[in-house]
């Protein structure tokens, strides 16, 4: 099996056009032990940096921000909230999810930080 991204034309369709990454592997990987990317838990990783990064939560069907070491971890993670969405969720409004996602995460952390720190690339 594998699950891969395309554009369906609308002719001559079957039962593998699959809204998202994340619900083509819960549907082909049924009863498999190896946890596809989508079903991994968050890992922040084993390096010194402080990168913002975004992990899928299956259980939230959404995905969450974190702060990513820049080092180690594992494939759950992405650079944007719009990316994460579209791999693994089967969410029609995730483009909706992540608007509301990346404002509360701008509102917590500019509550948190000091005046004059630079936005984090």
């Amino acid at each position: 099996y594998k699950c891969k991204a395309f554009t369906f034309g609308g002719c001559n369709g079957n039962l593998t056009g699959f809204s998202s990454e994340g619900q083509c592997q819960r549907w082909w990987l049924r009863g498999v032990p190896e946890k596809p990317v989508c079903s991994l838990a968050v890992e922040k990783g084993k390096g010194i940096w402080g990168i913002f990064a975004w992990s899928y939560n299956a259980t939230q069907d959404q995905c969450q921000v974190f702060l990513y070491s820049g080092f180690g971890g594992n494939s759950n993670q992405f650079k944007s909230c719009y990316q994460c969405m579209n791999r693994c969720s089967g969410n029609k409004n995730s483009r909706y999810v992540c608007d509301i996602l990346n404002y509360q995460f701008m509102v917590y952390y500019f509550s948190r930080v000091p005046f004059g720190i630079g936005w984090p690339t």
